[in-house]
């Protein structure tokens, strides 16, 4: 506020004059005093918000910044007041259709709001105080204050004609690296820039609409001779009391009567019960007229999201009215003629829609007859409400329109007000993914051959030692019950046998077993792999695809290195195993599978859930069951027998007769410390067997590690735990790196764990080679 005008306090306007303006519709912007030529000599308020200034335009003419009359006083055009009358303004003074638009020469929108508009920025009302002076009442448009709340997404206002009219910096910089200059895009056909243009997409032909009000409808109430009064105490309702599941069916209704005024009524399709208070059009689509815009209009939700172009009042009192919702089609038909129709991307299914008509004023209608037709759904492919940009730079985006009457209707004009979403990244990816598609199926077609070959689950859990022993016994009773399991274990512990032999050993067994290598599968991708996606999802999903948790039905589905998962996939995961249910990616059909989920890791979800890369929530739902694996090196009773097991096993496969293990292969493979655990085992003993040429394998056909895998407990030094990067602590660190001189490299390669593991353990004790030498 500014500091007391001498104008105020001369003329004794008081002061709640100023504060009844600011009342209407949070307002914003100024109140000027103005001479009888247009100067503006005073600024007698502004609006603080947003850092407006209006300092700028004292002393100058307000023809400069408004679209006047200039061959009338300024007095005659605005309203006539008397000052006594300025302690209750009406609202029409602030809300009059009389207003002169804004010419945007001043309010810098483009530079406060990063808005570029054709829309007028603000309004004008010019009050004409008699006796005193001129008042100039500027009031901004509210939609530039919901512009904000989209301000790190392109946003862009399309009139109905198709122009642009308004877009965000956002948008501007979609193309060409926002090189671009706002004035090649406004007031310019939308179709120059997007291909297909949005607004296009959501508003069809007359003969599209057409052709479905003549496919095969199903009566189902047929009314005849009804009285309706229409009661505004009842909001004008008439009820139809008739439940329609909009999941199943689509709904015609057709409706001849007599009105005593010559204006259409409103049809509601899909409503909820009314409760008595508020309209019940939440979760459907209301069809009518506006009589003070003089046009057809089509809501969702309560907000509009379609109009007609202007439409004749309609004069007769007898007509015949069909609206119908089919699929993702909303449409209005009087007496045969197209009025208005509407294609929505994401159309509203409720369970238990009722049907209403409405009507505007209290008076009797006389229905001649009311029949309610039905169809039902047949699975139909999604609208791809994809658009890319016309720019050479073959992106593409996601758009949705917003139906917010708040940001879409401006001045008493409706626009198509729509976001973009860049999809590029993730349409790359699924080519990506298509490309490699064939080279995959054949690899696991490999895999699997050979599983089924040489796998046999019930068999593999190969163990004397009385943990493991332990753990098979707790792993047949888990089996038997529905629950969700957590095997950790370091690499090559036999994470996914443990896994399948729980599998074999269920109510189940004959169900697939459905592994998720969790570690090889890229972020982008895995939400796709995991749940599915339904057909025109987005550009390449030609066809539905069924995820893993579908094929996995009646089975088991194993998910390995599930510490591997986004936080984004965890969710959706987590929300999946509160009830077993799920939506495909682009689908809003709930889909329900029976299927057991073991998971499996070889990194603590503890620590991870310390460092807030694993949700705590999930971790408890997957931990119902836990098994830990002990690593080989700490069951050596165990290696005789699963040498033996291996040898069989490729014996077989490479049609070998060799009987046995020398006694000193078997003393070497006892002292090995298989840092790769089972896994380096099997490897060691398939290519003993692949070469060995006798009936008995000897040492020298056993390539093992030739690097010592432990150093001794000199001078009473901690032993290293080689192989094994979570046993590391920051003394095995620091000795590697003191006996091989400071060079990672060297005391990498000793370690046998990883590059990345080795200098996350660095990191993680702080440890810097510049201070230790």
């Amino acid at each position: 506020m500014l500091p007391q005008s001498p104008f105020l306090y001369k003329t004794k306007i008081a002061l709640p004059t100023i504060d009844s303006i600011m009342a209407y519709h949070n307002f914003l912007g100024a109140v000027v005093r103005l001479n009888p030529a247009g100067v503006i000599e005073e600024i007698l308020f502004s609006s603080a918000e947003y850092s407006l200034s209006f300092k700028r335009i004292q002393g100058k003419n307000i023809h400069t910044f408004y679209h006047i009359p200039s061959e009338k006083s300024l007095a005659t055009l605005g309203h006539q007041i008397h000052k006594q009358d300025l302690y209750l303004i009406p609202q029409k003074y602030l809300f009059d259709r009389n207003a002169f638009p804004s010419k945007n020469a001043f309010e810098r929108f483009d530079l406060l709001f990063g808005y570029f508009s054709k829309i007028p920025y603000s309004l004008l009302h010019i009050w004409h105080i008699k006796g005193e002076s001129l008042l100039g009442i500027i009031s901004f448009n509210s939609f530039i204050r919901r512009t904000l709340y989209y301000k790190h997404m392109p946003l862009f206002h399309v009139n109905t004609a198709g122009k642009i009219k308004g877009f965000n910096q956002c948008f501007l910089k979609a193309f060409a690296n926002g090189q671009e200059r706002p004035s090649r895009f406004l007031d310019k056909p939308v179709e120059n820039f997007l291909s297909p243009a949005p607004n296009r997409l959501i508003s069809l032909s007359e003969n599209h609409y057409r052709a479905i009000l003549h496919e095969k409808w199903d009566p189902i109430l047929k009314e005849t001779g009804l009285e309706w009064i229409s009661n505004q105490h009842e909001l004008g309702l008439f009820c139809i009391k008739k439940r329609i599941d909009f999941t199943k069916y689509n709904v015609k209704i057709e409706i001849e009567l007599d009105v005593n005024e010559g204006l259409p009524i409103s049809v509601l399709l899909g409503g909820e019960k009314w409760n008595g208070f508020s309209f019940p059009d939440a979760n459907g689509y209301l069809v009518g007229f506006d009589m003070e815009q003089n046009v057809f209009y089509l809501k969702k939700g309560g907000e509009i999201v379609q109009i007609s172009n202007v439409f004749p009042r309609f004069e007769s009192t007898h007509y015949t009215l069909t609206a119908y919702q089919h699929h993702h089609d909303i449409a209005l038909f009087l007496n045969n003629r197209f009025v208005i129709g509407y294609r929505d991307p994401e159309p509203q299914e409720t369970r238990s829609g009722f049907q209403y008509l409405r009507y505007h004023a209290e008076t009797r209608i006389h229905i001649r007859s009311l029949t309610l037709f039905v169809s039902a759904k047949t699975p139909s492919s999604p609208i791809v409400n994809e658009c890319s940009l016309l720019d050479g730079s073959r992106r593409k985006f996601r758009f949705t329109q917003i139906a917010d009457t708040r940001i879409s209707f401006i001045n008493r004009l409706f626009h198509y007000t729509f976001l973009l979403t860049d999809i590029s990244n993730w349409i790359n990816n699924i080519e990506a993914l298509k490309k490699e598609k064939q080279q995959t199926i054949k690899e696991r077609d490999k895999y699997k051959a050979l599983a089924q070959q040489t796998d046999d689950p019930k068999s593999n859990m190969v163990s004397h030692h009385p943990l493991f022993q332990k753990i098979k016994e707790n792993a047949v009773i888990a089996a038997l019950s529905h629950v969700t399991i957590l095997i950790e274990g370091e690499t090559g512990t036999g994470k996914e046998v443990l896994a399948k032999y729980i599998h074999q050993h269920s109510l189940r067994p004959d169900g697939p077993f459905v592994k998720v290598d969790c570690s090889t599968l890229p972020a982008t991708l895995i939400e796709s792999e995991l749940f599915g996606y339904e057909k025109g999802a987005f550009t390449g999903a030609d066809k539905e695809k069924r995820g893993k948790l579908e094929e996995a039905q009646g089975g088991t589905l194993f998910l390995d290195e599930i510490s591997n998962l986004t936080l984004d996939v965890q969710a959706k995961l987590l929300h999946f195993l509160q009830d077993y249910t799920f939506d495909r990616i682009g689908g809003n059909r709930k889909i329900k599978v029976d299927t057991r989920i073991i998971t499996a890791t070889n990194i603590s979800l503890r620590e991870l859930m310390q460092k807030g890369a694993f949700r705590s929530d999930l971790f408890f739902r997957i931990n119902t069951v836990h098994f830990t694996l002990p690593p080989l090196r700490e069951r050596k009773e165990d290696v005789p027998a699963l040498a033996v097991f291996f040898l069989n096993k490729y014996c077989r496969k490479f049609d070998r007769s060799i009987k046995d293990f020398s006694p000193d292969s078997y003393r070497q493979l006892i002292e090995h410390r298989w840092p790769g655990n089972i896994r380096e085992l099997e490897n060691v003993i398939q290519n003993a067997t692949l070469f060995c040429k006798k009936r008995i394998i000897e040492p020298e056909l056993l390539h093992l590690d030739p690097e010592p895998l432990s150093l001794p407990n000199r001078n009473g030094l901690p032993t290293i735990p080689f192989g094994n990067a979570r046993a590391f602590k920051k003394e095995h660190i620091i000795r590697l790196l003191k006996e091989h001189q400071g060079i990672v490299k060297k005391a990498i390669k000793a370690s046998q764990i990883s590059r990345a593991g080795f200098f996350k353990k660095m990191k993680e004790f702080n440890i810097s080679v510049k201070e230790l030498f």
